[in-house]
This record gives structure tokens, C-alpha cells and sequence, in this order.
């Protein structure tokens, strides 16, 4: 178990539209049990029996233009988890939106987690606000 939570507001670039990229931030993780957290925006299994985590991801997000719509996902081992997803949408260039995603995820030695996001508006940035990003 475990978590981490962003330390400063980050911009997070994409560069097409609908192409999910790592959510960039600069993390610190407290709490750990059985969880490593090697670099920014990441969480390590390093148990050694294979488990189910219960996962939690909330975070705040602005955008500089109007009407963008971004999805957001839980990856584990740089794939996604579909069944994790969620969607905002930022009706003016003011707005923050907050969010959360759980899923349930099973892990085994060495496998990570990190949250993704995608703008499916077009390939303008997003800036993380907040992040938190629990396994349980």
C-alpha cells in the first residue's frame, strides 16, 4: 500500500489529439508498504505475492482554452486499463475540474501503475493542479 501526491502544478504536453501520455509531475510518496516509488507519478509492487490492489487517482486540472475535453486512465506497466477511465470536460479557459478514478488492478513483483491522460480535443496542454495516487 502506499501513495503519492504532486509537490508543484505541472503542464502536461500532447502532441496529437486522442494519443494518451504520462501525466507530468513531480511526485513525492509517502506511506509506502510493499510499494516503491523510483521516479515521478509512479507506484511499485515490490510484494512478492501476487495481489489485487484497490486503486485511487484524483487530481485537479486546468487548461488555457476553452471547451477541451480530456480523458484520463490508470496505466499499469505502460498499458492502459479501459475500464479505468474518465472524462472532463473545460467549458472556459478559467475553469479547474477535478476528478477521481478507481479500479480494482491485480500486481504482481515489479508491476507499476501511473495516470495517463489524453485531450480529445485537439493537442493543447493541460496543467495538473493536485494529484493523489493510492494503492490499497
Amino acid at each position: 500500500a502506499g501513495n503519492l501526491y504532486l509537490t508543484a502544478s505541472a503542464v502536461t504536453s500532447f502532441s496529437a489529439v486522442n494519443t494518451p501520455v504520462k501525466v507530468a509531475a513531480t511526485t513525492t510518496s509517502v506511506g509506502l508498504f510493499r510499494v516503491t516509488s523510483p521516479s515521478n507519478n509512479r507506484l511499485v509492487y515490490a510484494g512478492t505475492k501476487t495481489r489485487r490492489f484497490f486503486v485511487t487517482a484524483s487530481m485537479s486540472v486546468t487548461s488555457t482554452s476553452a471547451n477541451k475535453y480530456f480523458s484520463f486512465y490508470i496505466y499499469k506497466n505502460g498499458v492502459k486499463l479501459p475500464e479505468s477511465e474518465q472524462a472532463m470536460r473545460l467549458s472556459t479557459g478559467v475553469d479547474k475540474g477535478s476528478l477521481t478514478i478507481t479500479c480494482t488492478v491485480q500486481l504482481s513483483t515489479n508491476d507499476y501503475i501511473e495516470v495517463w491522460a489524453a485531450n480529445t480535443s485537439d493537442n493543447s496542454s493541460m496543467t495538473v493542479e493536485t494529484l493523489n495516487l493510492a494503492i490499497k
